[in-house]
């Protein structure tokens, strides 16, 4: 994500006082993001980066989204939000 990007988030979030929810895909981005957005947004996922960011969203200030998938149970999204804890 650019900062021109995030800087588009915040003018937003000025505009509307809506916080901004935006996800972190790409580990370069993690302190920009964290900079810029009130809620960190993380999907339940297998893949070994995903759970990366998981975790280190749960070491931030902020408040984490926790995005359920279709497929996965409410026991693997209960294991996922207690593993971002």
């Amino acid at each position: 994500m650019e900062k021109r990007r995030c800087a588009w988030l915040a003018d937003a979030r000025k505009q509307t006082g809506l916080p901004v929810v935006t996800e972190v895909m790409n580990l370069n981005d993690v302190k920009l993001v964290e900079e810029y957005a009130d809620i960190i947004q993380v999907r339940r996922s297998q893949y070994p980066k995903i759970l990366i960011f998981s975790k280190w969203s749960g070491k931030t200030k902020k408040a984490v989204l926790l995005k359920r998938g279709m497929s996965t149970t409410i026991q693997e999204w209960l294991l996922s939000a207690e593993y971002v804890m």
